[in-house]
């Protein structure tokens, strides 16, 4: 088995009569495909897949374990060499798996594809991959822009969750989405850490899904916020050497304060300062795992600045609560 494609649901059947046979009619045909339900009880998704999909396998979580913890469960028993994520509310090209087996292949060094993520017409990219500011925010590359004229394949800082390719020997290597962060910064969690420890990734233009942007989850949403808000100190306190939490420490208090204005002027201040406290609140448990991590990171500070973006305020500012990967 060369591939595991992991779709995570949660009350998502009209997604999935898009997105699985979008997945039947892939040109490449080496793979598995498994639907996680994140406890769904709003709609018959269990039901729908079961019936018009039964080669499919599906794990049923008696709870919602967010976008981390069910794509985890997807992956303990996932049986390909590269675990593929993808979000239900896209519709893969045909070549799609085809295009992003064959990127992950011809760079073995790699242990991160990104596919290139349009909106559902194809016409504008959401995501060419993912790039990181200094402040630890991850922000979508090319996004709104022309899929036309999306940058070239090469490497790219890190990979949106929603539709990606992860080399199995780094997620043994290096772990996988982290359990606690439930929703949002994940993906930009993961492609740091894999980046400390001296991994690469790709993006591959040629891998084309297409995406329903925000359709589950808001770009405002309490959770949304909330998540947000709480995960960015986690991602920050967890992977950010600390010469540059220093250096770039101004950049990262002007962003939280531009967060929390932009939640408040929505109504979602509260939210805010409740993920905010939560994430202070849970700094300790996440120190604990940076110091398990340092003892394995392999870049420097500096080598590692050179990889992280600065804002371009303030037209980058409104992107600050638009989704990661559970989206």
């Amino acid at each position: 088995m060369r591939a595991s494609v992991i779709v995570l649901n949660w009350n998502g059947r009209p997604h999935l009569e898009l997105c699985l046979p979008a997945l039947v009619a892939q040109t490449f045909q080496d793979f598995e495909t498994i639907v996680v339900d994140n406890a769904s009880s709003r709609d018959d998704s269990l039901d729908f897949v079961r019936s018009r999909f039964p080669s499919v396998r599906l794990v049923a979580l008696e709870t919602n374990l967010g976008f981390s913890g069910g794509n985890l469960a997807g992956v303990a028993v996932a049986r390909g060499e590269f675990i593929v994520l993808l979000n239900n509310d896209t519709r893969p090209e045909p070549d799609w798996l085809e295009q992003l087996v064959a990127c992950a292949e011809a760079q073995p060094e790699v242990g991160i594809v990104a596919a290139h993520l349009t909106d559902w017409d194809g016409v504008f990219t959401d995501s060419a991959g993912d790039g990181c500011y200094v402040s630890g925010h991850g922000f979508k590359r090319h996004t709104g822009r022309p899929a036309a004229e999306a940058p070239a394949s090469g490497p790219c800082f890190g990979a949106c969750g929603g539709a990606a390719l992860y080399r199995r020997t780094m997620v043994e290597h290096a772990g996988f989405l982290d359990a606690d962060f439930f929703l949002n910064y994940e993906d930009t969690d993961l492609s740091l850490r894999v980046r400390m420890l001296g991994g690469q990734c790709w993006f591959c233009r040629e891998a084309v899904v297409r995406h329903r942007v925000s359709a589950s989850q808001g770009e405002c949403s309490p959770w949304n916020v909330f998540y947000g808000a709480r995960n960015h100190v986690w991602v920050c306190a967890k992977n950010l050497p600390f010469w540059l939490l220093l250096k770039y420490s101004p950049v990262t208090v002007v962003t939280l304060v531009y967060m929390g204005w932009y939640a408040a002027r929505r109504g979602r201040a509260r939210d805010f300062l409740r993920g905010f406290a939560h994430g202070i609140g849970g700094l300790r448990e996440q120190l604990r795992k940076r110091r398990e991590l340092q003892s394995k990171w392999r870049l420097s500070s500096r080598e590692l600045e050179v990889q992280l973006t600065l804002p371009s305020w303030p037209r980058t500012m409104p992107r600050l609560f638009r989704r990661r990967a559970g989206e």
